[in-house]
């Protein structure tokens, strides 16, 4: 085991003093030897009294890093020549970058948080206004026909129900964050679950004319996953696919076998993403602009839904596009293989 500088000084101190004990005991005359034993404990008193002193000044300027830490300055300790003292001043470092890591984060989530409160507040207040309008307007006897009546009341009804699925969405990515969604996991076909989806779209797809390019594999592609929350996702990814897309005239769906996943490639050929927006396509609430003057714009919810669940199954997903040529997501999920169950 090796025995640091103080740990010696120590145990010369005391071999010295020893000697010093002996001396008196054998009534040894003072001389050179004595003298020189008396000088070399002063000494070691000496270096003791220096190397505690700058143990209190590396103590101070460690104190004085971690307030800093604390207040949201964070820096860094620097290592010196006592191999002791580095041990402790990496683990004092790692310590500060998890801090960091984790006061960013922090800072990151108040600022979606805001941004969230602010577009909410936009987004429910509007239709709620309209929907209190149409009804004062029916109330108050300003609507002269029932043909005129009866389109208000669908206006309101189209405005409600909108308004409950903004509302519902909300309370699902609240329930995702708080760790409160319930997954009831099991061996999964994805490639079903997609057509599954997919069958939905249909009437949807043949309404705006689109075009379908699938290529999902008949043989079973087997995942480990909740039954909703997959549906969920892939929805989310498809209806924003063909929400935004559908100018391209092209909705394409594929499905890829890797060694440890499969990846489902869900793309259009509609006006894309913008570059400086790629990184903000899963933050909540986010529209794009094209996006914010249509009719049908959505909550702006669905694809962090998407993000979430994805992370929730120990996947991923993500974005690339190019404008008018081709806007790709891709969802991979880890394989499972049904011996495991």
């Amino acid at each position: 085991m090796k025995i640091d500088k103080v740990q010696k000084l120590i145990l010369a101190q005391f071999l010295l003093t020893i000697c010093l004990v002996i001396m008196d005991v054998y009534h040894v005359p003072a001389g050179i030897w004595k003298w020189g034993i008396f000088a070399g404990v002063f000494s070691i008193i000496v270096v003791l009294f220096f190397e505690r002193s700058q143990y209190k000044t590396r103590l101070q300027e460690l104190n004085v890093v971690l307030k800093r830490a604390m207040n949201g300055h964070p820096t860094r300790v620097l290592t010196n020549r006592d191999v002791l003292w580095n041990e402790v001043i990496f683990s004092i470092n790692e310590l500060i970058e998890s801090y960091e890591r984790v006061y960013a984060q922090s800072v990151q989530e108040q600022v979606a948080r805001k941004q969230l409160f602010a577009s909410m507040s936009h987004d429910i207040r509007t239709p709620l206004t309209s929907i209190i309008g149409y009804i004062d307007a029916i109330k108050d006897g300003v609507v002269a026909s029932t043909e005129e009546r009866q389109s208000y009341l669908e206006i309101v009804s189209k405005k409600s129900i909108s308004l409950k699925k903004l509302i519902d969405e909300m309370f699902e990515i609240a329930k995702i964050d708080a760790n409160e969604m319930s997954f009831q996991m099991e061996p999964l076909d994805l490639a079903e679950l997609t057509r599954e989806v997919l069958i939905t779209f249909v009437p949807q797809i043949n309404e705006l004319q689109i075009v379908p390019h699938i290529d999902v594999p008949e043989q079973p592609c087997i995942i480990e996953g909740d039954y909703m929350s997959l549906l969920r996702m892939i929805e989310n990814v498809v209806k924003n696919a063909v929400q935004y897309g559908y100018t391209g005239g092209v909705l394409g769906v594929t499905l890829r076998e890797h060694k440890d996943a499969y990846e489902l490639l869900i793309w259009d050929k509609g006006p894309g993403i913008q570059e400086e927006d790629l990184q903000r396509v899963f933050h909540r609430m986010y529209r794009g602009d094209a996006a914010r003057t249509q009719a049908n714009s959505g909550s702006g919810l669905g694809l962090s839904i998407a993000k979430a669940l994805a992370q929730k199954h120990g996947g991923s997903i993500w974005v690339e596009s190019i404008p008018w040529e081709c806007t790709t997501f891709g969802i991979i999920i880890p394989k499972h293989d049904l011996r495991d169950f």
